[in-house]
């Protein structure tokens, strides 16, 4: 529904938004598991409170240390995919976060079962999420490298036709002013024989 809202509101395509939801939604959810994570293991008495301050403190550190590297990945990357990357390439874009989304889902409806204490389970799921996350911006950097060199062969072309069409006018002006030359010359001749005419009478 909210999805359905944003693309109504925001006139933006289907594909393009689900793709900036999955990446918000990965994105959020491996910094509340590793604040848990972490707020469980260092605080265990504050486990069991409904909002509890270090897994508050410990989030907002998270999100200060890494959304200086998500603005820069949002304003850089992502806005000009969305500007230059076709739908069609988008919802090709989507298979990987849709399938880190479904496992994302798996491990947190199984992460009670676990509690805390596992660390290695915490590790697997840290280490799927990063390269869920790389996958994302190296597939997100190859479509649009590609779209680029899509946009640069097309603004190579349009400039190739574009030196035609001047070369073709050059030569128009090269000709028009060779016939303006001869157009001169030969009346320069006509008016030195009218010329001559005049004098012998």
């Amino acid at each position: 529904l909210f999805l359905y809202e944003y693309k109504k509101c925001f006139d933006i395509e289907l594909a393009k938004l689900i793709y900036v939801f999955l990446i918000a939604q990965v994105y959020a959810n491996m910094l509340n598991i590793a604040s848990q994570y972490l707020s469980a293991h260092f605080f265990p008495e504050s486990v069991d409170e409904f909002i509890a301050l270090p897994q508050t403190l410990i989030l907002g550190g998270f999100m200060v240390i890494t959304y200086p590297f998500v603005y820069q990945f949002l304003k850089n990357r992502l806005h000009d995919a969305l500007d230059m990357i076709p739908v069609k390439n988008f919802w090709q874009l989507c298979i990987s976060p849709i399938l880190l989304f479904i496992v994302n889902m798996i491990y947190l409806s199984t992460f009670d079962q676990f509690t805390y204490h596992d660390v290695e389970v915490f590790l697997i799921y840290i280490l799927m999420i990063i390269s869920g996350l790389i996958t994302y911006f190296v597939s997100l950097r190859i479509a649009l490298d590609a779209a680029k060199a899509v946009l640069l062969e097309s603004e190579r072309e349009a400039l190739k036709d574009q030196m035609e069409l001047q070369t073709r006018s050059y030569l128009n002006i090269i000709q028009m002013l060779d016939v303006t030359k001869k157009a001169q010359h030969d009346l320069h001749h006509h008016m030195a024989v009218i010329h001559a005419y005049l004098e012998q009478d």
